[in-house]
């Protein structure tokens, strides 16, 4: 497949090619189902255009309610909307990838931090035609490295109240 071909694969499709969309969203869907991680694209407005099943389990949604809406639109914490609709618009802007991380409470809320990325694809006129994501769930990273911090630091204390006296 040329660079071209893989880039439309990824292209939001007017509604007259919904038959052509929903065999690249079962192509994706194969290809991004069989990975932990979220991956999701993104159109010039910030809008998803598709997503894989982790990210729809994460924010409690399934692809017909979230292809078309932003962050906004799915009622993500105002602060957190903004600012990734932010980061999203910089690397249409910037033409660069921003990585960033995040708590996030899924829909059973939970709390967990998430580690993320948007990425821009770039057509054969070295525009960009739409930004990927993926999501990482780091909570188990972050836990480990809140427990060796707690630990160093125990360890600085004097013998002596360490043990309490």
């Amino acid at each position: 497949m040329s660079s071209r071909e893989d880039t439309e694969l990824f292209a939001a499709k007017p509604p007259e090619k919904e038959l052509q969309s929903e065999a690249q969203t079962r192509i994706l869907d194969v290809a991004f189902s069989s990975i932990e991680d979220a991956a999701y694209v993104f159109d010039r407005a910030g809008r998803f255009v598709y997503a894989n099943p982790p990210l729809l389990r994460l924010l409690g949604v399934s692809l017909p309610e979230i292809v078309g809406k932003n962050f906004f639109d799915l009622n993500c914490p105002p602060q957190l909307a903004a600012r990734l609709q932010t980061q999203i618009q910089k690397v249409f802007d910037t033409r660069e990838v921003v990585r960033d991380e995040t708590p996030f409470a899924n829909v059973a809320g939970e709390i967990g931090f998430y580690e993320y990325i948007f990425t821009p694809a770039f057509d054969a006129e070295r525009k960009i035609d739409f930004v990927a994501g993926s999501t990482r769930d780091v909570t188990s990273r972050r836990q480990a490295a809140d427990e060796r911090a707690t630990l160093r630091e125990s360890l600085k204390m004097p013998r002596c109240l360490r043990r309490g006296w």
